[in-house]
Parts: structure tokens; sequence; C-alpha cells
């Protein structure tokens, strides 16, 4: 989720961090600033407590792909409304920084329970990183 996550790998870092409520889609304008343009919206997953991170992933693509659809629908009908990112929050990735630790951490916090405590406590960790638009 932009602008909390930007950059390479943005559904990744988060289970590397273990910020997995920013884990997500985000529909917005292209600009030349890395994830930068006005965002039209922004979807989370369903992740389920027996979810591998790829399963998020994929789940991530289907819940992505309907807010794409939306916003293409909004944009021929007139109805679209951009709202404006702070690039303030967050970080920026790139693929330099995806490496065999960066996977092993992931691995670690998802073995040690990362998922099950996002889900324990979902609704205090998604309102930490709200969704714009």
């Amino acid at each position: 989720l932009s602008p909390y996550y930007r950059g390479s790998g943005t559904n990744f870092f988060p289970f590397v961090n273990g910020e997995i409520s920013c884990v997500g889609a985000t529909v917005h304008e292209v600009t030349s600033i890395i994830d930068g343009g006005e965002i039209y919206h922004q979807v989370r997953p369903e992740i389920g407590k027996s979810d591998t991170i790829h399963d998020v992933g994929n789940k991530t693509i289907i819940v992505g792909t309907a807010a794409m659809i939306r916003t293409l629908n909004e944009y021929e009908d007139g109805s679209l409304r951009g709202f404006s990112q702070t690039r303030v929050k967050g970080s920026l990735y790139r693929r330099k920084d995806f490496s065999a630790t960066a996977v092993k951490k992931a691995m670690n916090n998802v073995n040690d329970g990362l998922i099950h405590d996002y889900l324990r406590n979902k609704t205090v960790y998604d309102n930490k990183y709200p969704l714009i638009g």
C-alpha cells in the first residue's frame, strides 16, 4: 500500500518488517515520482490463518484486479476521484533490497506467528495504516 511501501517488492517487505497490514494494492496515477500519483483506490486481501506469503500475494492480485476494474468503470462514467498521497511516511524499496537475508526474515516472521498476531489484532494494525480512497 502506497505511500507506506513504495517501489519494488511492496507486498514482500511488509512481511520482513512485521507490518502485514501494509500488504495490498493501490491503484494510482502514474507520475515521474515512484508511486507518487493520486490514489484512486486501495484494497487489502482477506488473510487467513493458514495463508503463506504466496497465498497472500495471490489474494492481493485478485482484490487488486477488482479495484482496477472499479477504477476504470469510474473513469468511464466520470465519477473517478483521486486522493493526494504524501510521501513523508513509508519506505522506498528497490530490487537491490531483496536478498536471501530478507527472505529468511520474512519466513521467520511468518513461522513465529506474524499472521496469527495480525489477525488477532487486525483492527488495531489496520487503523495504524488507513486505506486512502
